[in-house]
């Protein structure tokens, strides 16, 4: 089923065709980060994670996996989806009825 986002959707997917390094070269630089310290900025949970959690979310949507050796950031990705606010997260995929 398509949702609005759509035609948003389908043109990201042709940009990363045309310049794909960059989105992985923002997942392994996140990675290197990742491997010295348990979130974006440092010891806690900030804005810098839920920032970086909003780009994999847009990458999945555009079918752009974290590559296999980026194993940090799959491993904070994996413990990000666990937390309850992405776990009920809206996206440009799920079109929700809002109620009022």
């Amino acid at each position: 089923m398509g949702t609005p986002y759509q035609p948003v959707l389908e043109l990201a997917r042709m940009l990363l065709h045309l310049v794909p390094q960059t989105p992985l070269r923002g997942m392994h630089y996140f990675d290197a980060v990742l491997k010295k310290q348990p979130f974006v900025a440092g010891d806690a949970f900030s804005m810098a994670d839920i920032t970086v959690i909003g780009g994999l979310i847009f990458a999945e949507l555009v079918e752009l996996s974290v590559p296999a050796e980026c194993e940090p950031l799959r491993a904070w990705y994996a413990r990000m989806q666990e937390r309850t606010s992405v776990q009920h997260r809206v996206t440009m995929s799920e079109p929700i009825e809002v109620s009022t």
